[in-house]
């Protein structure tokens, strides 16, 4: 059986890459209040009044949930056809259900 929409294996390399640093700086942001210089928006209010919100936040959740997917997606060296056709499935919904959720927001 070949699959056609699963990643090939190097991908889970890339996800691993892109993963463990998007989730260390994750904790970083959390607990300690990391932010990336220059990824916070333009604000002529009174930052007292209005506490400025940094893009550092979305930059690294994509990152994790970026490099996660890669991971979940990617095929594995040796795999059998049950396998793939549960994370074929898998990726199926995944998808169907992002698509539903961007048109209903």
């Amino acid at each position: 059986m070949t699959t056609r929409f699963l990643f090939p294996n190097y991908y889970k390399i890339i996800g691993w890459i892109l993963a463990v640093p998007g989730l260390v700086c994750g904790y970083f942001i959390l607990f300690h209040q990391f932010s990336i210089p220059g990824f916070g928006p333009v604000d002529s209010r009174n930052s007292l009044v209005y506490p400025q919100n940094t893009y550092t936040d979305e930059l690294v959740l994509t990152v994790v949930i970026l490099g996660l997917f890669f991971l979940a997606f990617s095929k594995e060296k040796k795999e059998d056809e049950l396998t793939t056709r549960i994370r074929q499935n898998a990726l199926y919904w995944a998808y169907l259900s992002i698509i539903c959720f961007a048109l209903y927001y």
